[in-house]
């Protein structure tokens, strides 16, 4: 799926998907905490996208918590697979695969890394 600008305005870029997705990216004069998932995608199959990153010299995210995996870099919730990684400016981005059914079934395509 490819993002394209939908509409360019003094205060940022709006980006549409094909799909109909939306964002927003807009010049900050602040710094990026790193303390929050400041942008998600939704994936088919995490372990695949992680791996894939990875060959791409991404690193990811470690927490010390029960539901993180620190060899695949993957926390499983009720629900859900997570991974986070930072973009060059220290923004946190995550990525999670859904994996009950019901949930799965309300949300938009997933995205790809590849």
């Amino acid at each position: 799926m490819a993002w394209l600008p939908a509409l360019v305005a003094t205060g940022g870029i709006f980006y549409e998907g094909g799909d109909g997705s939306r964002f927003l990216l807009f010049p900050s004069s602040g710094r990026a905490s790193g303390e929050h998932t400041q942008l998600g995608f939704v994936v088919d199959d995490l372990g695949a996208e992680v791996r894939s990153l990875r060959q791409k010299a991404v690193t990811f995210e470690s927490y010390d918590m029960p539901q993180f995996d620190p060899t695949t870099s993957i926390a499983t919730f009720a629900g859900t697979r997570s991974a986070w990684f930072t973009d060059t400016e220290g923004n946190l981005l995550g990525m999670v695969q859904l994996t009950d059914a019901e949930w799965a079934a309300t949300t938009p395509p997933a995205c790809s890394s590849a």
